[in-house]
């Protein structure tokens, strides 16, 4: 790059795709999700019928858990505390790494302006598309809303929707 000049070309779509590649929770992770962990499937093939069979159904229960690696949330070895980084800390950490890799420019051209504010949309978007299902209606509220936000903004409304 010249001196001065100044080339700004938002809209690398490989940086969005790296990032999805990290978020993906690996399968033997105890917060990964199978698709056929649903509400609807019945984890131990033992029906519990009170106290006379009791231990077949708690064994049945354990082995289920165990292979699905779940067996920590209720034994009490997998905890909040254990899995606190969440989705935003995780976004920054990386964008932060991405800057320094590959720093905005530092040119004060009018270019510079457009450019940061893409890339702050950008980085909403992958903050947006990153969360469940169950925040939906709040992504529509921040998409909503007549003035840009930004992934600070949006994640204190999350967490402001999440503790109502």
């Amino acid at each position: 790059m010249v001196e001065g000049q100044c080339l700004v070309t938002p809209g690398d779509s490989s940086q969005s795709h790296s990032l999805r590649e990290r978020m993906v929770v690996e399968h033997g992770r105890p917060l990964y999700v199978h698709p056929s962990d649903t509400s609807g499937c019945v984890p131990a093939p033992v029906k519990l019928t009170g106290s006379e069979n009791y231990g077949v159904w708690s064994r049945a229960m354990r082995i289920s858990l165990l292979a699905k690696k779940k067996l920590g949330f209720v034994t009490g070895k997998c905890t909040k505390d254990s899995f606190d980084e969440s989705l935003h800390e995780q976004l920054k950490e990386m964008w932060n790494e991405s800057d320094v890799i590959a720093p905005s420019p530092n040119c004060g051209c009018p270019k510079l302006k457009d450019y940061i504010e893409y890339l702050q949309q950008q980085r909403l978007m992958q903050f947006l598309s990153g969360l469940n299902e169950s925040y939906d209606q709040a992504k529509r509220q921040i998409l909503m809303k007549s003035t840009a936000s930004t992934v600070n903004q949006a994640y204190a409304l999350i967490v402001q929707d999440e503790s109502q």
